[in-house]
């Protein structure tokens, strides 16, 4: 009886709330309903007048871009016609006076020196290595204006700018020059900043190319910066038209418009922070609280009386509903499966992602056994993750191939973890899976491209290097054969031809062991860096004998993770060129230094040689780059993309540093002590193994170098 009356109470407690809430409903409906409607306008103002600024903007600047491609197609007939030095000279003065944002104005012939300047201590210059005369002279057929991205004037005191050009053909409508204007960057932002857009927005134009021409407000270095690296730092994949994105340059999300000229390869974009539709649809949400409080306080009054008389059972239902509303809400919204599991292996409870990957939905799994649903199997296999998660308590990780109903298969990377019952006993386990069935496919890929690549090596070594060998030796039959003809002019072709063919020969050798690294050396294990350092001294024993060289040895040189044949190559490289790239006459003196500092150990491998000319840093590590001539230094320009590659695979980074020639130099390599391991990474799974676990042991992820390209 009791029971029925305090149920009845109950009832009629939440029954009155119940009334009450319905009588708030509608009135909170209303606010709610116009913040939304005054926020939804708000946003498509912003939207609009960003999407008008950028329009402004792109009007404008295709507008000037226009008048100056119009200046070239003008100029051009008279340059073809051979108008005079002197009417040149005052058009391209004209056209400098007339617009502040022209730097300069080029006539540049077939060889792509410059004929005609404002600057006239630009004659004779020669542009052949720059990007717009290399584009016109690869492609002379082709008339179309070509705007680069931005450069640095070598004769205006390295201004930034951008090149439009044009080609120009002679008589016989052959390729005979390119006539470029040089558009200061600097003069492009003066006209550009005065194109209206909202007072607090941000404007950025860009070449399509990738970098930056100019950002407003202007931040420092904004000009060639690359484009796909801010966008990557943000973390946000670029599109035409609107999103919103977080800034990369001061943090704050914003509303972006994207616009791409269809006649340039330019880019416009204007942003607004979302911070002041933020603060706008905070004072509107203010506004409405306060007016539905002032509608709500006699109402809550009276529920909260109500309330106070709820018991502490009921209070504990609505938290424990509140929480599995919560919980089921969080599971069902993760991209991968988690499952929980009791001790007979029957499925207790899982999620929606379970139902993707299996094409089927959760009731179908709820009360039936893992590996009956997963595998169509009896019985759990031999090594299940579950049954060892629950026998040691600890988390496993594997790779299992499912299988559909259909009879597809799929690759779940698999984490089990034990949960316990009341007495501290394994109750059964959770597993979680995540499909990587496209992953294995791309590993599978690159498996293929890893095995294209090992039989492109051995066709280098193998078959190239026999034709090369056949060359020299019937070389060197022919000047046997002619040796009593032969002219000393003779003798020196055949000298350099031999030469030529065997120099190939080496770097056909340096290309193969370039591509072995991480393939055909020692495996990855724990070595004594001690050992490689000193089997690398006995292979150069030689030369340190013949070159008198002095070798410090010093700090710390410790046990490691990693491949003996790779660590013993890149210390004998490093060492090598420090003994072969010295004054003649001058004994070289080498200081090996180690250090370990945040569990990666840093190799230093220090000069007294030629040292390094500044600025040409960047291209040492590059395959077949030299900085010397071969006729003073021998070599393939390989080794140093070799250490690279070491040091790479080994997820370091490998760098140098030299005070400019004559000071000597320095190598460093940074590599870490341990492999990384990351359970991301998995082996292939045998051909005859079907629908069990397999278990993997991932090598060390490297970790990506990266390396500041040399100023242009």
């Amino acid at each position: 009886m009791i029971s029925q009356f305090s149920r009845a109470l109950r009832s009629l407690k939440w029954s009155t709330l119940m009334l009450l809430g319905v009588s708030v409903l509608p009135f909170a409906g209303l606010l709610v309903a116009y913040v939304q409607q005054q926020h939804a306008t708000d946003v498509a103002k912003l939207e609009a007048q960003l999407t008008a600024a950028a329009n402004t903007h792109m009007i404008f600047l295709r507008r000037g871009l226009d008048d100056h491609d119009a200046f070239l197609v003008g100029l051009r007939p008279l340059i073809q016609q051979g108008a005079s030095p002197a009417l040149l000279a005052q058009i391209l003065g004209n056209e400098v006076a007339a617009h502040s944002d022209v730097l300069d104005v080029l006539l540049l012939d077939k060889h792509g020196n410059i004929t005609h300047s404002v600057q006239q201590n630009s004659l004779l210059a020669s542009m052949a290595d720059r990007s717009y005369f290399t584009a016109h002279q690869q492609a002379p057929a082709q008339d179309k204006v070509h705007l680069s991205l931005p450069l640095v004037s070598r004769q205006h005191n390295g201004q930034a700018f951008i090149a439009m050009s044009r080609p120009l053909q002679d008589a016989h409508g052959l390729f005979n020059g390119v006539i470029v204007t040089m558009l200061s960057i600097e003069g492009l932002v003066r006209s550009f900043d005065v194109v209206p857009r909202p007072t607090s927005a941000s404007a950025m134009v860009g070449h399509t190319g990738g970098q930056m021409l100019f950002r407003l407000p202007r931040i420092p270095n904004d000009v060639g910066m690359s484009l796909p690296k801010l966008a990557q730092e943000a973390g946000i994949v670029p599109k035409l038209g609107l999103m919103r994105a977080r800034s990369p340059f001061d943090g704050e999300e914003r509303m972006v418009v994207v616009q791409v000229m269809s006649t340039y390869p330019l880019l416009v974009t204007v942003s607004e922070k979302l911070s002041l539709l933020e603060t706008r649809l905070s004072q509107q949400i203010q506004e409405a609280l306060l007016a539905f409080l002032l509608f709500l306080l006699p109402l809550l009054v009276l529920a909260a009386r109500l309330l106070r008389q709820i018991t502490r059972r009921d209070t504990a239902e609505v938290a424990l509903v509140t929480s599995e509303i919560r919980y089921r809400s969080l599971v069902d919204s993760l991209p991968q499966s988690i499952t929980v599991i009791d001790k007979h292996f029957n499925i207790l409870l899982t999620n929606h992602a379970l139902e993707g990957m299996f094409h089927k939905p959760q009731d179908c799994f709820l009360g039936k056994t893992c590996h009956r649903s997963y595998a169509h199997q009896d019985s759990p296999c031999a090594d299940c993750p579950g049954v060892l998660s629950m026998q040691d308590g600890q988390l496993h990780e594997t790779v299992t191939r499912g299988v559909r109903e259909d009879g597809s298969c799929f690759y779940v990377f698999n984490r089990t973890i034990p949960y316990l019952d009341a007495d501290g006993q394994a109750a059964g386990f959770v597993e979680i899976m995540e499909d990587i069935t496209e992953r294995k496919q791309i590993e599978d890929e690159l498996r293929r491209s890893n095995a294209e690549l090992e039989q492109f090596a051995y066709a280098i070594s193998h078959d190239m290097r026999q034709p090369l060998r056949m060359i020299v030796s019937y070389q060197q039959l022919l000047e046997k054969a002619l040796s009593a003809s032969l002219t000393e002019e003779s003798r020196e072709y055949l000298h350099f031809a031999t030469d030529g063919a065997k120099r190939l020969d080496q770097m056909l050798v340096g290309l193969l062991d370039y591509s072995r690294v991480g393939r055909k050396t020692s495996p990855m294990l724990e070595i004594a860096s001690q050992d490689a350092l000193e089997e690398a001294l006995l292979f150069l024993r030689p030369a340190i004998t013949e070159a008198h060289a002095v070798i410090h040895i010093e700090g710390e040189w410790p046990s490691l993770f990693a491949s003996r044949d790779e660590l013993t190559r890149l210390l004998q490289n490093l060492i090598g060129n420090a003994i072969k790239y010295r004054f003649e006459g001058v004994v070289p003196i080498l200081t090996l230094s180690g250090s370990i500092a945040d569990e990666h150990w840093t190799v230093c491998v220090a000069d007294n040689g030629i040292g390094i000319a500044e600025g040409q840093t960047g291209r040492l590590f590059q395959v077949f780059q030299r900085l010397q001539s071969r006729a003073k230094y021998e070599g393939t320009g390989v080794g140093l993309a070799l250490c690279r590659k070491i040091v790479e695979h080994h997820g370091g980074t490998l760098w140098a540093e030299s005070e400019g020639e004559g000071k000597g130099s320095r190598f460093i390599f940074r590599v870490p002590l341990r492999p990384a391991v990351s359970p991301s990474r998995d082996a292939r799974p045998a051909e005859s193994e079907k629908n069990m676990p397999i278990h993997t042991a991932p090598p060390p992820a490297a970790a990506p170098h990266s390396a500041e390209p040399p100023s242009a």
